[in-house]
């Protein structure tokens, strides 16, 4: 049992059967100095698999006696497979390696060791064992050497293999690396590949540091420097299977002075921290900035300080699967670059994860060239002295940083800096109000606050002022300049920044447009206006609607039947900051299609907006091909979390197409005594199949295929209604139609009183069991009703035509039971329907 004598974490562990509290990392004390994070202070936890990890990550964040709670996010891979081989290894010339050569090689200085987190590293691989590193803390003869060769391979020194953690560094025997995550899951000392397929990062570091001019293979920029490796991978998976944030801790304390991450995830405090440790320590990281095509940060190379690296082609053209954008401070070569493969072989390689390693080798070059610089000078030199590609790349203009790397210049030129420039953004905006009730009320004074980010490296603080605007009649602003010091690669967070009013006369709710606007004396050549939307006086009903395409959107329909019954409603197609204040929400984001190419996707924050709301009891309804499996394909964290809110246990999304069939409304839910037998909704693909938990309860049934609705009441006083198809294109000639069903949706969230010509919802005491059934002529029916009345009992095809009646008479309260000859029909589903006074009871039931 864990335990730590604090009372409200003790309660936590308990309710979420905590079953480990450890450190994060495991790290040196004795390496920390005054400035640096404090490593100690961060914990993990292991729990079970049936709490969602953002429901945890919540509770905890609650706790006063907790600093910050956050999930661990998965890392990925950059490596972008391709079998094109080419004979020449054009990165070298690229970047002037040879002319840099004639100046100076890593060999020539001061020992420089580069270390990798990756899958693996093949250290015995011919072109690379001799550039290992020797880790003679753990050489326990004293013969200057852990490693040797037996005349048939090489092997670690028996003689140094004592068991025994010799250097106090928490590893035993760690000669030339760490295994985090063997082929048995268990960790050792040997950081060799375990499956063939685990290259990624034998290839990584050989073109960092490939054993250099003996013969063999091939070359590295740094020409013979040293390397050591954290494995962290046991498979050939695109993710890793242990944490490389505690793998990079590890290689920092070793001393290493550069550490290259071909890899990529989210945003994670604490990994932040680790990074901010390593570099306290004198390590400089590099790191890819992502094959995604896209402008999107991601880390660790977003970090402050971490040098982010995008790919290039052989001409210098940015790669077609290289990120871009604002976070980018190198380019280097990435495409089509021989290097090495586990067991003495080579192949070629593309992604970010090729440039990175190149950029991390000729970094160790000029640290080689100039020991006695500190770490800040010998970025501000790589960076200074890179070559402008923008001409080459006019559309990616000011967003491949400051160039592509040139190791000729970086090795001659003096008194470098880089552009004095400012690549700001606004990462995040928060608005407050004065009350504190989360509702941006008539009359109600707010506050704004936002976290800038400045990517501009080699620059003293600079002076930016932010000024705030707004077209809107509906506010007032109060406060609307503020001048900030911006420091250099950094956050910094401006709090309550500006203030604005609403308008006391605000009719309804409305979505509020801001402008945040930054000046400096130092150009601001990429970004310097940022739009910033508030929802405000937030109430009534909120319908949105996604934009994409496909004919499977719910929001207009859904808009139009609300209007009819003379409800508030707010219809929107952009997805509000917030959906708090609203008394119900309805959502539609269509259907993904076989290609993913249609419907609205949901992003994180729109899925933790979603959270929120409901988190504060609020009433929503969905419909969506495959909200949950879109959550789940994107690896969202707080994906258990919504599910538990919405009350669904389990959730599969099939890989395939499903029309509707036969949607059967079931017993007890809100779609009790409905069918519909077809949707004009177009595309069907990968349609979400929900198990409801036990608040929830399951509403139609599809044929053949699963459940494919849930209604659910949950323990925030929150309702929620999740449906895989569009409710507007539900085809209303069966038993029930569209408008009936979301009237019965609108009578559960409060909104209305049914009052349709419809079958009402039957008393708890009616049922209905049909037997055999499937039938081949005779089958029985026992039903039970719950007064003395009128039963009529008919059959119909799926186009809703009755086509026999089996009773039509006055029965007594109880059990009743009646014999049917189903002969005459034709093979095929039919429903069977109970009506006894107002009350209905509908199965299928099968002819064969």
């Amino acid at each position: 049992k864990v335990a730590t004598g604090i009372h409200s974490l003790d309660e936590k562990f308990s309710h979420f059967e905590v079953s480990l509290l450890e450190k994060r990392f495991t790290f040196n004390p004795e390496k920390h100095e005054a400035g640096m994070p404090d490593l100690s202070r961060i914990y993990k936890i292991h729990f079970p698999e049936k709490y969602s990890v953002g429901t945890v990550v919540r509770a905890f964040q609650g706790d006063p006696n907790i600093e910050y709670a956050e999930p661990i996010p998965v890392n990925y891979k950059c490596e972008v497979p391709n079998d094109e081989m080419y004979d020449d290894m054009y990165h070298l010339p690229r970047i002037m390696a040879e002319e840099a050569w004639d100046i100076h090689k890593g060999e020539n200085g001061p020992e420089i060791v580069i270390g990798i987190v990756d899958d693996a590293v093949d250290w015995r691989h011919i072109d690379l064992v001799d550039n290992a590193w020797e880790n003679l803390g753990e050489d326990f003869d004293g013969d200057g050497h852990v490693i040797e060769f037996n005349g048939s391979e090489w092997i670690f020194d028996p003689d140094d293999e004592n068991g025994i953690d010799d250097d106090s560094n928490g590893k035993i025997d760690d000669f030339v690396g760490w295994d985090y995550i063997n082929e048995f899951e268990e960790q050792d000392n040997d950081p060799t590949p375990n499956l063939p397929s685990i290259d990624h990062g034998t290839h990584c570091i050989g073109i960092a540091n490939s054993r250099t001019n003996n013969i063999l293979m091939v070359a590295s920029i740094a020409w013979n420097v040293k390397f050591v490796t954290a494995k962290v991978c046991n498979d050939g998976d695109q993710y890793f299977d242990y944490d490389p944030y505690e793998a990079l801790v590890y290689i920092a304390e070793l001393g290493v002075d550069i550490i290259t991450n071909s890899w990529t995830g989210g945003y994670s405090q604490a990994n932040h921290e680790a990074i901010a440790y390593a570099q306290g320590l004198g390590c400089i990281i590099v790191a890819a900035a992502g094959n995604y095509s896209d402008e999107i940060l991601m880390y660790p190379a977003s970090f402050p300080g971490v040098i982010s690296v995008a790919a290039t082609s052989q001409w210098d053209y940015i790669a077609s699967f290289s990120s871009y954008g604002i976070g980018i401070d190198v380019c280097a070569p990435g495409v089509n670059i021989l290097s090495l493969k586990p067991n003495n072989l080579t192949q070629l390689m593309s992604g970010t994860s090729m440039a990175t390693p190149l950029t991390a080798g000729f970094l160790a070059l000029v640290k080689s060239y100039y020991p006695a610089w500190p770490n800040e000078m010998i970025i501000n030199q790589a960076l200074g002295t890179a070559d402008d590609i923008d001409s080459i790349n006019p559309s990616m203009a000011n967003k491949l940083g400051y160039g592509r790397i040139n190791a000729y210049r970086a090795l001659t030129e003096t008194n470098v800096s880089t552009q004095q420039e400012l690549r700001l953004t606004i990462n995040n905006t928060a608005a407050t109000d004065e009350n504190g009730n989360g509702i941006f009320e008539p009359g109600e004074l707010m506050y704004m606050g936002f976290e800038i980010r400045n990517f501009s490296v080699g620059l003293d603080t600079t002076a930016v002022t932010y000024t705030l605007s707004s077209s809107s009649p509906y506010v007032t602003i109060v406060s609307d300049e503020i001048t900030v010091n911006v420091p250099a690669d950094d956050y910094l967070w401006a709090d309550s920044a500006f203030q604005f009013q609403i308008s006391p006369a605000i009719d309804s709710v409305r979505l509020i447009t801001f402008e945040i606007h930054a000046e400096s004396s130092l150009p601001i050549p990429l970004e310097n206006d940022w739009p910033v939307e508030i929802l405000v006086n937030q109430s009534g009903l909120l319908v949105f609607n996604g934009i994409g395409t496909g004919n499977s959107y719910s929001g207009e329909y859904i808009r139009d039947f609300l209007l009819d019954e003379g409800l508030q409603v707010y219809y929107t197609e952009q997805f509000p900051p917030t959906l708090n204040g609203f008394d119900a929400v309805f959502l539609s984001f269509g259907n993904y299609g076989a290609t993913l190419s249609n419907g609205t996707g949901i992003s994180l924050e729109m899925s933790e907006t979603i959270v929120d709301y409901l988190y504060s009891g609020g009433y929503l309804y969905e419909d969506c091909g495959s909200f949950f499996g879109a959550m789940a394909y994107l690896e969202y964290a707080n994906l258990e979390e919504i599910q538990g809110l919405c009350s669904v246990d389990t959730v599969v999304t099939p890989l395939e197409e499903n029309s509707i069939n036969l949607l059967t409304g079931l017993s007890g839910s809100l779609a009790e005594g409905m069918a519909f037998n077809g949707s004009s909704q177009s595309p069907n693909y990968y349609i979400d199949i929900m198990t409801p938990d036990s608040n929830g309860t399951a509403m139609f049934e599809e044929d053949d295929y699963g459940i494919v609705a849930v209604q659910g009441e949950g323990a925030f006083g929150q309702k929620t209604v999740l449906m895989s198809y569009s409710i507007a294109h539900l085809d209303d000639d069966t038993l029930g139609t569209s408008e009936q069903l979301l009237a019965r949706i609108a009578e559960f969230f409060g909104l209305l009183t049914v009052d349709l010509d419809e079958p009402a919802e039957k008393d708890a005491e009616m049922s209905m069991n049909i037997y055999p059934n499937p039938a081949y002529d005779i089958t029985h029916i026992d039903y039970t009703i719950p007064d003395f009345g009128h039963v009529v009992i008919s059959i119909y095809d799926l186009q809703g035509k009755e086509v026999l009646q089996v009773t039509d008479d006055q029965v007594f309260p109880g059990k009743n039971s009646v014999q049917v000859n189903v002969s005459t029909l034709p093979s095929g589903i039919y429903m069977l329907r109970l009506l006894s006074g107002n009350d209905a009871v509908i199965q299928k039931i099968v002819k064969y």
